[in-house]
């Protein structure tokens, strides 16, 4: 994942509607690769591969929905398609979400769980001033696109990295399984 800097203007969308994600301390990110090796495994074959990316830059620029999910979209999206695509070609045995979509979009979750479209509609009424972009949403009140971006010379490594978001990241894998 690459955890979004300056997260906190989203925070209160999250909190509402990601609320056991944002309660368990999951940063706001986007998502590289979901599952992922069980923590501590492939932790050396992850910093090397990540060394090696290239820095990038991106901006959560709209909100978009799937019929249970509402996100961010960082646009451009093509470098973060080809670490996607490089990320699973170098973890092969870890297919994106199991291997249930054919296409994975980049994107930053908002909310989960909930009627997308009315939780949209939501989020643009009441955090973006009716706006379906950003605005006037986050750090940047100016008038121009607030930009959540950051050169990077990788991405962050995968949370499940760190001790006390690993177990949070196991027990979502297994509910995740469960579920599939």
């Amino acid at each position: 994942m690459i955890e979004i800097d300056g997260a906190e203007p989203f925070d209160a969308v999250r909190r509402e509607f990601a609320a056991e994600t944002f309660g368990l301390g999951i940063p706001f990110h986007v998502t590289l690769l979901y599952p992922f090796a069980p923590p501590g495994e492939l932790v050396d074959e992850a910093r090397e591969f990540f060394a090696a990316q290239p820095s990038f830059d991106f901006a959560l620029t709209r909100i978009a929905t799937w019929p249970d999910v509402v996100y961010a979209v960082p646009e451009p999206d093509e470098e973060l398609r080809v670490c996607m695509r490089e990320v699973f070609a170098r973890f092969p045995q870890w297919p994106p979400y199991g291997g249930i979509h054919e296409d994975v979009i980049p994107h930053a979750t908002l909310g989960e769980e909930i009627d997308a479209a009315a939780v949209r509609d939501e989020i643009v009424t009441s955090f973006c001033d009716g706006r379906k972009d950003f605005h006037s949403f986050g750090a940047d009140h100016s008038g121009s696109t607030a930009t959540f971006s950051r050169s990077r010379r990788a991405p962050v490594m995968p949370v499940w990295l760190t001790d006390p978001v690993a177990s949070i990241i196991q027990q979502e894998r297994q509910r995740y399984v469960k579920a599939s």
